[in-house]
């Protein structure tokens, strides 16, 4: 199973967080083949992460949605399976990742959205909750599956990936919507697609965010997505 999927990531060392990255990274490229999309790293970022032996830099990216549209799809060249994550989840990198291929593959899924479950949603902030419950909503009356699809990782064949190349050159008001309109191109073919509740509660240093103008601002770019998704 795990021969079959490769990481796709993203980076950039203007977000904060660099340790955690690279110690994402460094975890990820024990067990699997990565590639990565940078945004605007310094030169020294970038040789660092080379050195723990990533398959594919691409980059410099000017937007989200160009890293997101350009990792999936050179992962998706490369192995007939991919795994979208950020590279900060290390707590879920060694507790959940695995298991969720292992479901992945067993529930013979062609998309997997890793999920919070409704209790672990209550863990996170209160306008996180309100504006990802919009575009969860929107989502499972769309695909027919209810559950969470913002949580971040997601397991996707390389087929439906392969949309991507349908998107319009200048897609940089979509924020992080080109992970919305995989789920909108997988129910458009039919494919399976599921919930896979491995997800973590919201870290304790993080319950407290208040930051309602960045989530609706998210919560917009998703919805681009998803309208982007039905056209």
């Amino acid at each position: 199973m795990r021969k079959d999927i490769a990481i796709a990531t993203i980076t950039s060392d203007k977000c904060g967080n660099i340790d955690v990255i690279k110690q994402g990274l460094e975890t990820l490229n024990k067990k699997f083949d990565v590639y990565v999309a940078d945004r605007n790293s310094s030169e020294e970022f970038l040789e660092d992460i080379r050195n723990m032996g990533c398959k594919r830099i691409i980059g410099p990216n000017k937007t989200l949605p160009d890293q997101h549209k350009q990792v999936l799809l050179c992962a998706s060249e490369n192995k007939p399976y991919v795994l979208y994550t950020e590279p900060d989840k290390v707590d879920w990198f060694n507790n959940g990742l695995e298991k969720s291929i292992e479901e992945f593959f067993l529930r013979e899924l062609d998309h997997g959205e890793v999920s919070r479950t409704p209790e672990q949603m209550k863990t996170f902030p209160v306008p996180q909750q309100m504006t990802e419950g919009v575009v969860n909503n929107l989502l499972g009356q769309i695909t027919g599956i209810q559950g969470d699809y913002i949580y971040g990782p997601q397991i996707s064949s390389s087929e439906i990936l392969k949309t991507l190349k349908s998107l319009p050159k200048d897609i940089s008001y979509l924020g992080w919507g080109t992970l919305t309109y995989i789920p909108i191109k997988a129910k458009e073919k039919g494919l399976r697609i599921g919930m896979i509740y491995n997800a973590n509660e919201c870290p304790i240093s993080q319950r407290n965010e208040d930051n309602a103008d960045y989530r609706v601002q998210q919560a917009n770019g998703n919805i681009a997505g998803i309208l982007l998704g039905l056209k």
